[in-house]
């Protein structure tokens, strides 16, 4: 509270960067935020992604060539990689025992440099049986020169969501549908504004 000065309406700011897009300059945005009053329903820093950091949640998967944790140096944090089969609707499901309440939905994605998909579907399921649906762009890992020669090494790059929530969470999903496309998972949170 010290950064906005006790001004909380600023804190979308940081939460967003796409709230002030229309003063922005044209570019690539990265923005990472974390906030004390949030939820972890998971982080993925233990080694077993078939559990959430809530006790009791389920993970459940579909048509994925490849999920796992990885641990991404540049972050150093651990996060889950999902990669769907070839040409099919990959999805991972994490299903909660109790209702969550909260704000938003917040979490960290990116994706490596294979495969051309940007972008992933996000669904979020209440308890009162209704879901929202919300399509995320997902930013390409970066390139960068290495000692200005020609050779280029692929640098992750994440940045946070927020995604509005109406009702009492249940469960959420992660949907990615493209060849070979690597898509970044991580802090997955509720929160409350």
């Amino acid at each position: 509270m010290l950064v906005l000065k006790n001004q909380t309406k600023y804190r979308i700011l940081f939460e967003d960067y796409r709230s002030i897009m229309n003063y922005l300059p044209y570019t690539n945005y990265i923005s990472i935020y974390q906030d004390s009053n949030e939820i972890v329903i998971t982080d993925f820093e233990n080694y077993d992604i078939t559990k959430g950091t809530i006790e009791n949640s389920t993970i459940n998967t579909t048509n994925l060539f490849l999920w796992s944790s990885v641990y991404i140096k540049i972050y150093r944090s651990m996060m889950l990689l999902l990669q769907p089969m070839e040409n099919l609707i990959g999805t991972y499901t994490i299903h909660l025992q109790n209702s969550i309440n909260g704000s938003n939905l917040r979490f960290m994605n990116g994706r490596t440099s294979e495969g051309l998909i940007d972008y992933l579907i996000v669904r979020i399921f209440y308890k009162n049986q209704t879901y929202d649906s919300f399509n995320i762009h997902v930013f390409p890992a970066l390139t960068k020169q290495i000692y200005k020669i020609s050779l280029e090494e692929y640098v992750t790059a994440v940045q946070t969501i927020s995604l509005q929530v109406l009702y009492s969470i249940i469960a959420l999903e992660f949907i990615v549908n493209g060849t070979n496309a690597q898509f970044l998972i991580d802090n997955i949170v509720i929160g409350n504004n």
